[in-house]
C-alpha cells in the first residue's frame, strides 16, 4: 500500500515538474519580450492560444493612441499569466518590396584582429597583441590617439614605435578598453611588429529586402555582415551598395551551401552603407531612380501564419520573380533575431536553378496574404531547400535603431 502511494506521488511530481518545465521554456524561450500592436487592434495569436490584456483589458478595449509603449500581461488561453511583455501601438508602415541583387563593399570603423601571432625576436617567441590581452574579435580603434583604419596604419606606427610602448583603445563585445602594446623587434631585420592579423574591409553579394520611401531607406541581407574568421558583425565606418550582375549559380547541395555568383558594377552604386547590425545592412538611397515600384503592407508577427508563402528574388534574367514557398514553423521569441521562421522553398522552377536557398539570396523577401513578412537569412547546409526567416519588424525596427545612430554620430 504504501508503495503504491509512493509510486504515484512519485508519478504526480514528474507530471509536475514536466508541466513546469514546459510552462518555463514556452515563457522563456518561445515567447516575445516585446509585441507591436496597430491601434484599436487587439493581440490574439494561435485561434486564441495566446493573449494579451493590460489593466484587464484587451488591447482592442485599451485604444492606445500610436506611439504608446505599455507593460502589459500575456495570456495563454486568456486565463493563465505567462510574462508581462512591452506592447508599442504603431500605424501600419508601407514598403517596397525589392528581391534585387546588390553587391555591398564595405570598409571597417577601425581594424578587425582575426588573429595574432609570435614576432620571434634575438631573445625569442614573444606575442605583444597577447601580452596586451588583444585578441580575435578586438577591433582597434586608435593606437596612441591616431585613428587606424588598415593595416597600413597599424604599420606605420608600429615600425616608427622604436619599442615604446603604445595606448590601444579597441572595443570588445561593444565595451570601448584601453591597454599598452610594446612592439617587438624581429630578429629578421624587419623592425618592430605588433604580432596581429587585421581585417579592414567586406565584399559580396546580398538581396534588397526592402526600401522604405519615407526614409529613404534601403534594407537587406537580414544579418549582418560577419568576419569570416570571428564571427564578430563588423563596424562600418563607410560603404555602398552597388547594382551587381549575376554571372552564375552554384547549386545547394546536401552538406554544400551554394552560391550566386556575380560582377559588381562599381559606376552603378544606389544606396550609403549606414550601418550592419545583426538584422541587416542599411543604407541611404542616393538613386532616386532605384526600386521603384507598389508597396506593400509590412506584417506584425502574430499575422504570419504557417502555411503558403511567396520568395521574391533574382535568380534569372536579373529582375526579381516570385517562387512558391512554405512556412513550416514561426517562433515569436526574441531569442534569435534572425531565426524566427523556418521556411521551405516548394518551386520546381527555382529548385532546378539553384538547389533551393543559396548564399546571395538572404535578404529576400518573403510575402504572404498581400503582406511583407519578413526575408530569408540562412540556409540549412543539410537541408538546401530549407532555411531561417527573419520578422520584417525585427529589420524595421534596426532600422530606426540604425538611423538613431547615424543622427547621434552626425553622419549624412
Amino acid at each position: 500500500m504504501l508503495y503504491r502511494i509512493i509510486r504515484k506521488t512519485l508519478v504526480l511530481l514528474l507530471i509536475f515538474a514536466l508541466l513546469a518545465a514546459g510552462y518555463l521554456y514556452l515563457r522563456n524561450a518561445c515567447l516575445p519580450d516585446r509585441l507591436y500592436v496597430r491601434s484599436g487592434e487587439d493581440f490574439q495569436y494561435g485561434q486564441g492560444l495566446l493573449t494579451v490584456r493590460t489593466g484587464g483589458q484587451t488591447l482592442a478595449e485599451a485604444s492606445a493612441p500610436v506611439g504608446d509603449s505599455r507593460n502589459a500581461k500575456l495570456y495563454l488561453f486568456d486565463m493563465i499569466p505567462l510574462k508581462t511583455v512591452r506592447v508599442t501601438t504603431v500605424e501600419e508602415t508601407r514598403l517596397i518590396p525589392g528581391g534585387m541583387n546588390f553587391g555591398i563593399k564595405m570598409f571597417t570603423a577601425g581594424v578587425v584582429v582575426v588573429g595574432t601571432a609570435d614576432v620571434y625576436t634575438k631573445g625569442g617567441p614573444v606575442n605583444p597583441a597577447a601580452e596586451a590581452g588583444i585578441y580575435a574579435g578586438d577591433v582597434i580603434l586608435t593606437i596612441d590617439g591616431a585613428n587606424v583604419s588598415g593595416n597600413e596604419d597599424i604599420m606605420a606606427i608600429v615600425s616608427s614605435s622604436a619599442g615604446r610602448p603604445l595606448e590601444i583603445v579597441y572595443q570588445r563585445d561593444g565595451e570601448t578598453r584601453t591597454t599598452h602594446l610594446t612592439p617587438a623587434n624581429a630578429k629578421d631585420g624587419t623592425g618592430f611588429k605588433a604580432g596581429m592579423w587585421v581585417r579592414d574591409s567586406s565584399a559580396g553579394i546580398g538581396t534588397v529586402t526592402y526600401i522604405n520611401e519615407s526614409s529613404g531607406i534601403v534594407a537587406g541581407l537580414g544579418h549582418g555582415v560577419t568576419d569570416v574568421d570571428t564571427g564578430i558583425v563588423l563596424p562600418v565606418l563607410s560603404g555602398e551598395l552597388v547594382q551587381v550582375t549575376i554571372t552564375g549559380i552554384e547549386k545547394g547541395r546536401v552538406g554544400t551551401p551554394g552560391e550566386l555568383k556575380g560582377v559588381f558594377d562599381s559606376t552603378r552604386p544606389f544606396a550609403k552603407l549606414l550601418t550592419n547590425t545583426e538584422a541587416g545592412v542599411y543604407a541611404k538611397r542616393t538613386d532616386e531612380s532605384f526600386g521603384l515600384g507598389q508597396s506593400l503592407p509590412a506584417a506584425l508577427r502574430q499575422e504570419i501564419e504557417t502555411g503558403p508563402c511567396k520568395i521574391l528574388c533574382a535568380v534569372e534574367g536579373g529582375e526579381p520573380a516570385y517562387y512558391d514557398a512554405k512556412i513550416e514553423s514561426v517562433n515569436l521569441s526574441d531569442a534569435n533575431p534572425t531565426k524566427n521562421m523556418v521556411i521551405q522553398i516548394t518551386d520546381e522552377r527555382l529548385i532546378e536553378l539553384t538547389g533551393g536557398i543559396v548564399q546571395g539570396m538572404s535578404g529576400s523577401p518573403i510575402i504572404q496574404n498581400g503582406k511583407i513578412i519578413g526575408a530569408l537569412t540562412h540556409v540549412f547546409v543539410n537541408e538546401p531547400t530549407k532555411g531561417y526567416g527573419i520578422f520584417i519588424e525585427n529589420m524595421m525596427y534596426n532600422e530606426q535603431y540604425a538611423l538613431s545612430r547615424v543622427q547621434e554620430s552626425g553622419a549624412a
